[in-house]
This record gives structure tokens, sequence and C-alpha cells, in this order.
């Protein structure tokens, strides 16, 4: 992905990215935890198709049934991935 600087004018904001931003599910396997497995393949896929940034633990994220331990092992997960911006809510 190209990094481009972000540039200011009169009255802009500072701009985080440019370009899509996907809100992503998590992914729950048949015992109900997380699967990152499966969850992998859901950002790959938003990372190959051009997204340049993703929305987690949002209300498609199901992040009011994750315990504060799942949260925690989620937000580990995307940055142990070296993924792109990355927009918790």
């Amino acid at each position: 992905m190209k990094k481009t600087a972000a540039k200011k004018g009169p009255g802009e904001k500072h701009m985080i990215f440019k370009g899509s931003c996907t809100a992503i599910i998590t992914p729950f396997g048949a015992k109900g935890g997380v699967n990152y497995k499966e969850f992998k393949k859901l950002i790959d896929f938003q990372i190959n198709s051009g997204t340049q940034a993703l929305v987690f633990l949002g209300t498609t994220g199901e992040a009011a049934t994750c315990s504060e331990k799942e949260k925690q092992k989620i937000v580990k997960f995307f940055f142990f991935q070296k993924y792109f911006a990355v927009i918790m809510q």
C-alpha cells in the first residue's frame, strides 16, 4: 500500500487515510470463541480488495458480546499482524 503524506490546507483536518474503510465482523466458531483463522481470511480479503482501513469491535464486530479479555486478544491480533490503518470503536 502506498502511503501518502497528509496535507493540510486552510480549514482542513489531518487525513488519517484515503480510500475505503470497512466495518468488519468478528467471526465466531461453533464453540463460541473468536475464529481467528476465518478472521484473518476476512481481513486479507479486504486488504487484497484495496480497503485502506478497517473498523473492528464496532456494532458489526459484536463488541457487546465479547468479554474484555476477548477484546484485548482481538486488538493484539490486529496489531501483531501489522495491518494498516485500524479504527476501533
